[in-house]
């Protein structure tokens, strides 16, 4: 569903409502490669006033987002239902079940196709929010 992907389209129906400068909008990238600045700027535009947003923070964001999945998903709702386990007895015995999600390749035709989708949108969305992004596809 390539509309989801249309941001300056979302971005537009906001700014019917309020003026740019109550929308702080970060990208999921910048987040990886610019923790730290990021956080502090969310901090920064939700606690203007707040001596938090202009202090070292301690907070972070996660080191990583890791994708799994349970091999056994009904299993591990039954157990999650059980009264007679603890929480943490739960959670030891769902992460055994566990399994690391891989991504696969994007295909060279779907990546030329969504190359000429969001071209102009990419466009449009750094024209309205006066922000370069760089996004690859």
């Amino acid at each position: 569903m390539v509309t989801a992907g249309l941001y300056s389209e979302q971005i537009a129906r906001y700014l019917n409502f309020f003026p740019l400068k109550q929308l702080h909008v970060i990208s999921f990238e910048s987040t990886l490669t610019q923790s730290d600045e990021e956080l502090h700027g969310v901090l920064k535009f939700l606690l203007p006033h707040s001596t938090i947003a202009n202090e070292e923070s301690q907070l972070a964001f996660p080191k990583r987002n890791v994708a799994r999945a349970s091999r056994f998903p009904k299993l591990n709702e039954v157990i999650f239902k059980s009264k007679l386990l603890s929480y943490s007895t739960k959670s030891r015995i769902s992460k055994k079940s566990l399994v690391d999600l891989k991504v696969p390749e994007m295909l060279e035709d779907d990546r030329k196709f969504l190359r000429e989708i969001y071209a102009g949108e990419n466009q449009a969305l750094q024209s309205i929010l006066g922000k370069s992004f760089s996004w690859t596809i």
